[in-house]
């Protein structure tokens, strides 16, 4: 064998190895694309104060101020600001692949116009620290997707993405603001202009409510009013009809003198107006004018455009107080009675001048919602002079709410937050005033009688309290008939002797449970002549519990169930401190009863 060769071989192989390994190894994989260059790379888009865009006879001409976007031709208008903004993050990710030298160009027979150059097909032009970035754009390549560009008057072409086409605006309007109202606008003034009609609200910059303050000062409805003005912030144009309208179509279509006027204003000064003329064919639509433009558009007949037509009245606060309710910490009530209560640390109510009165803080609660929800049935009359005539001269009721601090010695140093009088009784009507103001009102009265007028009104909702092992018997009546339940030794519930029925055992150990542990929903009326009212009666259901706590001697609780409520509940009457009460029993309870303890008509009476 010879050595010398067998060690060449192998040298030749590692070579052969190494250049596999560290060349070949390396260029593996698909072969690169064309390499990137960023087209604007001095482009920096917070400098940039004017854009220009000119697509064939179409040109748009947008200018910054202040951050914000204009246009000022072919028409002053506000310009879409996302539009802007997007087009000019398209510019500086605009890239190109090959260049086309001046020689390449010149071997063309027409030059610059074989490649959609000369002139361009488009071009727009982007004006940063007063120095202009021209670009133009050209024909598409015949294959590959580019197109051709030039910077201002190099001679020199790029091939770029042909999607550059879709960044530019095909017509002006593509550019303008789409929405009505200009947004971020600051106003404290609103002025409608229906007709002959005025009216103006204006907004206290302190609690940022809204009065109206045309034809009359009053409360105005803020709900309303805020719900209105984020309509129009987002109430769009469907379309630009013309940018300048001839006189004759503005009288034609309803603008001289507008239909409608919507005049918005910073202080006294105007800051946006808006005209209204006829509705369209369709009356889907209708045509609007800004008062700082010529342009005529198109938008949609909103529901709200109606209501600006409407009566001031229709935008006047209804609910006659307005409050929170977890501010007044002391109310005092002048009615059938005088009393004052006052909210403690814990939340709970107490009444002052009186020590052993428990009163029921759900109860008081409630009072607080129904004085805030109470609303206007009518508007009587307006800077009232004389209160005679609505019985509010010396009013029959009156309730003061005042915030100032939990535990109060005395009223008098708390801030009055709101103060009702209510005055006479008119039909269905009880005539009402706040006393901030010199307005009549008329409420249900109804609705107002849910106020509590004495004390007894606020009572502990408790009526009684017992336990089931108590309950030695029940005795009752109802309409004539009679029936009697007895709880024997072993707590089972059966028929009285002598008496005939079903009995459900464990049914009326429940509803006997839920007697000892009933509650009123609220406290209606008390005194002798309070029961037949409301359907109580001695023909009326009646329930005799007779009782024995403790082994001590036998009491008997009675209970007399008359008509039901409106709400389903029903009316009931007991005997609370020697004298009739009558209540709100819960509907549940009164099915209970209704259904359990009954006294059943016998097969053949009638």
């Amino acid at each position: 064998m010879n050595t010398k060769n067998t060690w060449s071989i192998v040298a030749t192989a590692v070579a052969l190895f190494a250049f596999i390994y560290f060349f070949e190894r390396g260029q593996s994989g698909p072969p690169a694309g064309p390499v990137q260059h960023r087209l604007l790379n001095k482009l920096q888009q917070g400098l940039v104060s004017r854009i220009e865009v000119q697509v064939g006879t179409n040109s748009v001409t947008l200018e910054r101020t202040n951050s914000t976007w204009r246009m000022i031709a072919p028409v002053v208008y506000p310009a879409w600001q996302p539009q802007a903004k997007n087009f000019l993050d398209a510019c500086a990710e605009l890239n190109y692949t090959t260049t086309i030298p001046a020689t390449e160009l010149a071997k063309s027979p027409h030059g610059l116009a074989d490649y959609g150059l000369q002139p361009p097909r488009a071009q727009f032009t982007l004006v940063q620290n007063n120095e202009r970035i021209e670009v133009k754009i050209g024909n598409e390549t015949p294959v590959g997707g580019q197109r051709y560009v030039q910077l201002g008057d190099e001679i020199v072409a790029y091939l770029v993405d042909a999607k550059i086409g879709n960044l530019l605006p095909p017509t002006s309007a593509s550019w303008r603001d789409r929405f009505l109202m200009p947004g971020g606008m600051v106003f404290n003034r609103i002025e409608i202009h229906a007709g002959n009609r005025v009216t103006e609200f204006q907004r206290d910059d302190t609690n940022q409510m809204w009065r109206i303050t045309k034809p009359i000062t009053a409360r105005a409805d803020n709900v309303r009013i805020k719900d209105m003005i984020q309509q129009w912030r987002d109430w769009d144009v469907k379309f630009f009809a013309t940018d300048n309208p001839l006189a004759t179509e503005l009288e034609k279509f309803g603008f001289k003198p507008p239909e409608l006027e919507l005049l918005l204003g910073q202080g006294t000064n105007h800051v946006f107006g808006l005209q209204f003329g006829l509705p369209l064919k369709d009356q889907q639509d209708i045509l609007a004018l800004r008062s700082s433009h010529t342009n005529l558009v198109v938008v949609r007949q909103e529901p709200w455009v109606e209501t600006l037509r409407s009566q001031w009245l229709d935008f006047r606060e209804r609910r006659l107080l307005t409050f929170a309710p977890s501010v007044p910490d002391l109310i005092e009530v002048q009615s059938d009675e005088r009393f004052r209560l006052q909210r403690q640390t814990n939340g709970m109510w107490m009444v002052l001048d009186e020590t052993n009165f428990v009163v029921d803080t759900v109860l008081v609660n409630e009072m607080l919602m129904n004085l805030n929800n109470l609303d206007v049935l009518d508007f009587e009359k307006d800077n009232v002079t004389d209160w005679k005539d609505y019985g509010l001269a010396v009013p029959a009721h009156s309730y003061t709410l005042s915030a100032g601090g939990t535990n109060a010695a005395t009223a008098g140093t708390n801030a009055i937050i709101a103060q009702l009088e209510l005055g006479k009784v008119e039909g269905i009507k009880i005539f009402a005033r706040r006393v901030d103001e010199s307005s009549a009102y008329s409420l249900l009265d109804g609705v107002a009688r849910k106020l509590p007028r004495t004390l007894f009104h606020l009572r502990d909702r408790r009526v009684w309290k017992f336990n089931t092992n108590d309950v030695k018997r029940i005795s009752i009546e109802q309409e004539g008939r009679k029936q009697e339940l007895v709880r024997n030794a072993k707590s089972i519930w059966s028929l009285g002797e002598g008496f005939q029925g079903m009995v459900n055992p464990f049914a009326v150990e429940e509803t006997v449970h839920r007697l000892g542990e009933m509650q009123a929903v609220r406290w209606i009326e008390r005194g002798p002549a309070a029961a037949g009212k409301y359907g109580v009666n001695t023909q009326s259901h009646g329930i005799t519990l007779t009782l024995q706590r403790n082994g001590g001697p036998e009491e008997k609780l009675m209970l007399r169930i008359g008509n039901l409520t409106p709400t389903r509940n029903a009316y009931a009457a007991i005997v609370l401190n020697g004298e009739p009460v009558v209540f709100e029993m819960p509907q549940v309870l009164h099915e209970y009863i209704a259904t359990y303890l009954n006294a059943p008509r016998l097969p053949g009476s009638k």
